[in-house]
């Protein structure tokens, strides 16, 4: 008997080699767990340098490292802030009023009779081409009409339809809005003292007294302010008070007297005073 050599087949020579290549790749490795690809791992871990490990919550490879640490860069939202400009607020003209000082005696038969008035007011003076001009000792604001035409067709469209009654219980509108003014208000002359707060509307009560607000003669009437924010700021303000004159056309004796539009009345007085003498006729 001959014998033959004993050749290995080429593909199990091929196994073999292919099998030992991965033995040597294993056993590399080194103790612990062992991996190729991250599928080899369980499913918290990684496989990285062939070895699982476990991936933590900040693992995330934001910057292409893998020890762990979160790195996002610095970040740059591109909102520019610099520096804060309001500009101007226009609140639109500012209010515009008056205070008004009464001193006077009225002779209604009885003698003469004493009495003081003050009063303030203040509104918000209409924006838009308002023209503003000098009539003798005041300034004239003239400013247009801005409410709208009544629109009228010519059209009857008979009554209107009755939809039915709805009650819906009282309306609630809310406080009344509170006018312009300008706080507390004092006006002192050698007299009583006028003093004028401001209502919670706005408004204000006039002042009255049964004695002279100033003596006549040389006397100051002063007047304050002390304002408010919004609305009036205060202001103090000092004339010189008029000197007294007496009424003696018509007679007024009577407390009374009759006047016509188209006869008019003549008047006339006794005594001098500084400034304008104005006559205020009522009915």
């Amino acid at each position: 008997m001959t014998d033959l050599p004993l050749r290995p087949h080429p593909r199990l020579a091929l196994r073999l080699l292919a099998l030992t290549g991965l033995a040597a790749v294993l056993g590399a490795c080194g103790g612990g767990p062992q991996c190729v690809v991250d599928t080899h791992c369980k499913i918290d871990e990684r496989c990285v340098e062939r070895r699982c490990v476990a991936i933590g919550p900040q693992d995330a490879g934001v910057d292409g490292s893998l020890d762990g640490s979160l790195d996002a860069g610095p970040r740059d939202s591109g909102a520019d802030t610099g520096p804060r400009d309001s500009g101007s607020l226009d609140a639109g003209p500012p209010p515009t009023g008056q205070v008004m000082a009464f001193s006077d005696q009225a002779d209604v038969g009885a003698g003469p009779v004493p009495r003081t008035l003050v009063t303030a007011a203040f509104s918000q003076s209409p924006a838009g081409d308002c023209t503003t001009r000098t009539v003798g000792g005041c300034t004239l604001t003239q400013c247009p009409d801005t409410s709208p035409p009544v629109m009228d067709g010519g059209v009857d469209a008979g009554p209107a339809p009755d939809a039915g009654s709805v009650d819906s219980g009282p309306v609630d509108a809310g406080p009344p809005p509170v006018a312009p003014n300008a706080g507390v208000i004092v006006v002192t002359a050698g007299g009583p003292t006028a003093t004028l707060p401001p209502a919670a509307d706005g408004s204000y009560a006039p002042f009255t007294a049964a004695s002279l607000l100033w003596p006549d003669g040389s006397a100051t009437v002063n007047f304050q302010a002390f304002g408010t924010s919004p609305g009036v700021p205060g202001f103090m303000q000092s004339v010189p008070a008029p000197t007294s004159v007496t009424l003696t056309s018509p007679d007024l004796s009577t407390g009374t007297t009759t006047v016509t539009r188209l006869a008019g009345v003549d008047l006339a007085w006794t005594g001098t005073t500084a400034g304008v003498i104005t006559v205020l006729i009522g009915q």
